[in-house]
């Protein structure tokens, strides 16, 4: 599951631009009902998607999660595999930064959380994917805007 890059790529973008999800159908694409509760008709396994807090974070490790860092997120709110909702605070966050070629450092709109212990084990890291741009060419990604809405490319 990619939903770590697609988190990250949609939330850089400024809050005068949107991501854009052709052909948007709210029972098909929205993550939660307008109660907050799991859509049952998502597009993906909310089971899955324990990683994924409710608002603008991912779960990366069991003790750390990445958000925009445009968007202060020191209070997260995860719900785990069996459905119960927690809430975590964090004690540190650092925001990432990029080494390019001929440029050195580059700063980035991607920050990283520690909290102070680890998740509930209900609570299931998404993995990060690496590797060289032909090996996710052909793959299936999922991108999740603000408003926890998904599309697929």
């Amino acid at each position: 599951m990619l939903t770590v890059l697609g988190i990250a790529l949609l939330s850089h973008q400024s809050s005068g631009t949107a991501a854009i999800i052709n052909g948007l159908d709210p029972m098909w694409h929205d993550r939660f009902s307008g109660d907050g509760t799991p859509n049952p008709t998502f597009l993906m396994d909310e089971s899955r998607l324990s990683g994924v807090a409710l608002k603008r974070a991912v779960l990366i490790t069991p003790r750390h999660y990445v958000s925009a860092a445009h968007v202060h997120t020191p209070e997260v709110t995860f719900r785990g595999t069996d459905g119960i909702e927690r809430t975590y605070q964090s004690t540190s966050a650092q925001d990432l930064t990029a080494s390019l070629p001929g440029q050195g450092p580059v700063g980035s709109d991607i920050r990283v959380y520690t909290l102070a212990q680890d998740v509930d084990p209900s609570i299931v890291p998404v993995p990060i994917v690496v590797g060289d741009l032909e090996t996710l060419i052909g793959q299936r990604f999922f991108a999740m805007d603000n408003q926890m809405r998904a599309g697929v490319g």
